[in-house]
This record gives C-alpha cells, sequence and structure tokens, in this order.
C-alpha cells in the first residue's frame, strides 16, 4: 500500500486566522489548504488540529453557545497552575477541559514527543484558551512557534502578563480591531492586563500604534455610523469573519511590496 504524507498548513498569519474562523463551521466557504487532523471537543469547546510542517496547529473556537458564557463571566481571579500570578477563573476552567482530550489525542497519534513545533490560534473565548495552552504545552516540552489570537479578552494580573511575556513575547501575535469591545474585558480596574504582542488596527483596518484617545474615537465614530443597523459595532467588528479580513487585506499588502507570506 502506498503512503500518502498528509498534507501540510503552512502557518502563516493568514492561515491561522483562516483556521480559527473555520471552527465556527456552518456556511463557509471551503478551506484552501487541508482539513483538520484531528477535532477535539469538550462540552461546548471545540479546538482543530491541523498538521504543519515539523509540528502541528492547533485552532480554539470562540464564544459559541450559552454554556460557552459560563466561562465568560466567571470573572473571578485563581493562582495559575504554570506561571506565578492569577488568572481568570472561568478561562482557566475552559483551557483545563480541552486539555483532557488533547492530552489524550496527542498521545494516541504519536504527538506527544518532545520538541515538536506548535502554532496555536483562537478568536475571542478561544484566544483566552490558547493564551493558557502555550504555558501549559511549553511545560510538557513542545516548542511554542506562534500564539495568534483575535479580539482576545484580557486574561490574568500584571504578575501573569510580566512571567507569560518572558516566555512567550517573541512569538505572540494578538490581533486587536479598535472597534471591538471584547478586549476592553475583563476591566483594568479588577486587576487584568493583556499580555504582550499587540497588532492593532484602526477602524479604517490599517495596523497603526495603540492609543487610548484615538481607540476611544475609533469606537464613537463606529457607533454612530452604525445607528439603525442591528446589533452593535462593538459586537459586529469582534466577529472573527472581521479579523480573516484584516488579516486577509494586510496579506495583499504585504504581496504588493514583496512581502507576502
Amino acid at each position: 500500500m502506498t503512503h500518502h504524507p498528509q498534507p501540510l498548513l503552512c502557518p502563516t498569519r493568514q492561515n491561522l486566522a483562516l483556521a480559527a474562523l473555520h471552527t465556527y463551521r456552518g456556511g463557509l466557504p471551503p478551506l484552501a489548504f487541508p482539513p483538520p487532523l484531528g477535532i477535539i471537543e469538550a462540552g461546548s469547546l471545540l479546538a482543530d488540529i491541523y498538521a504543519a510542517p515539523g509540528g502541528l496547529v492547533i485552532t480554539v473556537r470562540g464564544t459559541a453557545s450559552f454554556y460557552d458564557w459560563a466561562y465568560n463571566l466567571s470573572a473571578q481571579k485563581q493562582p495559575s497552575d504554570y506561571l506565578p500570578g492569577t488568572i481568570h477563573a472561568g478561562f482557566a476552567r475552559a483551557a483545563m477541559h480541552i486539555t483532557v482530550p488533547l492530552r489524550q489525542w496527542l498521545q494516541a497519534n504519536g504527538h506527544a514527543d518532545r520538541q515538536r513545533n506548535i502554532w496555536l490560534s483562537g478568536h475571542s473565548l478561544g484566544g483566552a484558551v490558547v493564551t493558557f495552552l502555550a504555558p501549559w504545552l511549553h511545560s510538557r516540552g513542545f516548542c511554542v512557534n506562534g500564539i495568534d489570537t483575535y479580539g482576545s479578552p484580557r486574561v490574568g494580573d500584571g504578575r501573569y502578563r510580566r512571567s507569560w511575556d518572558l516566555l512567550f513575547a517573541g512569538v505572540s501575535h494578538r490581533h486587536v480591531n479598535s472597534v471591538d469591545g471584547v478586549p476592553m474585558l475583563p476591566p483594568l480596574l479588577l486587576g487584568y492586563r493583556h499580555v504582550a504582542g499587540l497588532n492593532y488596527y484602526n477602524r479604517q483596518g490599517r495596523p497603526t500604534k495603540y492609543g487610548v484617545l484615538a481607540g476611544l474615537i475609533d469606537k464613537a465614530i463606529a457607533a454612530v455610523r452604525h445607528i439603525g443597523k442591528p446589533g452593535t459595532a462593538a459586537i459586529n467588528k469582534h466577529a472573527m469573519s472581521c479579523y480573516a479580513e484584516l488579516l486577509r487585506d494586510q496579506n495583499k499588502v504585504g504581496e504588493s511590496n514583496g512581502l507576502g507570506g
């Protein structure tokens, strides 16, 4: 019998965003790359696993059901199991629920060896979950080569952020649309802080330096322009489809400058 190698997913910024988009399934056009090697389900949580050069891409879906809100709303802090600092109890519980079947899948499919490369991506709640998966995988000897999140909320306190950044700041890409309201949560007043790697886009979708005042102006203008339309600008711009479009447009700009990939 001829053995055909599993096609690989090249973990570019755009492909990681498309993989995160397709965790939501229904009504989306077919992927331009191979289907997942594995699908992890833990209650309402879902993660797709793709073969990548020298390793795996793991992408986690965001809030997709009423049950996921139980994770989002459990905003009390608890000590982190893997790094110094305190973390969001609900997001930590979601990550724990994913790690059990993920560990079983890795072992059953011969991917539990040390030094295997891992790329992570996730939207919203999924972004919070992969932020916690990174130190969990690192503690087991995996090489976390990329962490791309889209509209992720804050996950821990300042001490946790500093310890996380020491390990992953160089491979973190935290994509934030200036109109998206979810990255503002949980509030700074509760002691939560964002991890490193901010990639910030203004309301025109252009990468720009983050500024509090500019962000508030973007949100206000978007809210006014959204009057009379369903939902709110902050919610609609949080959609993973908006982030996938942002990354697609940035890739086009890169290609026009000879920087595609």
